[in-house]
């Protein structure tokens, strides 16, 4: 029965590992407080906003937004889509309305996994398609200075700043799952030991 257990734990803490070792990646300096972020104005009818950016791993499936909607019943329409450079080829597209966007949470665009992403430059374009209201929504941005590859035009106007953007891929950081592994079985062995000098 006690070595059912040890399996288990260590089934359990392999899983722990595994799941904790997926990352994401910013484009965007992680560092800079939140409250100094600025914004590309409002997307109003006609709006368009470009973000170049070269992938850090394979396997990116979803682009992470900080956005905010500025009306409370804002009837917006915009449509996006994911080109990468070298082809000219579309990757991914979709739409999205102002009341999907959650001013307490990220916008998330999802697409399907791109398996060769990694080294690859892609731009990002957002475009209004409609607007009903009188506000829109805007995407929030920081200082570019830690990625220059990292161009952003707004309305056909190059900008000094990038999207404040995640990357978000089914990349297993190799790195990060030893470390964890170690941790576990450090504790594994320290919780054994305290049993077994105590009983």
């Amino acid at each position: 029965m006690k070595k059912w257990k040890y399996v288990i734990v260590a089934i359990v803490g392999i899983l722990f590992a595994v799941i904790y070792s997926f990352r994401t990646a910013e484009i965007y300096d992680n560092n800079i407080d939140s409250t100094l972020y600025t914004n590309v104005g409002e997307l109003t009818e006609g709006s368009k906003v470009s973000q170049q950016f070269t992938c850090t791993q394979n396997g990116l499936n979803s682009l992470e937004l900080t956005m905010s909607n500025l009306g409370q019943e804002c009837e917006a329409e915009y449509a996006w889509t994911l080109t990468e450079t070298e082809s000219e080829k579309v990757v991914a597209k979709g739409e999205f309305t102002a009341g999907e966007v959650d001013n307490s949470k990220n916008m998330v665009l999802k697409l399907s996994e791109l398996e060769e992403s990694k080294g690859k430059q892609y731009v990002l374009t957002i475009e209004t398609e409609s607007i009903k209201s009188e506000h829109g929504v805007t995407v929030m941005t920081t200082d570019r200075s830690l990625n220059e590859d990292g161009k952003l035009s707004i309305n056909g106007k190059e900008s000094s700043q990038v999207l404040v953007m995640k990357e978000q891929m089914k990349y297993f950081n190799t790195e990060t799952f030893i470390v964890l592994l170690g941790l576990i079985a450090y504790l594994v062995f320290l919780i054994t030991f305290l049993n077994r000098l105590f009983k």
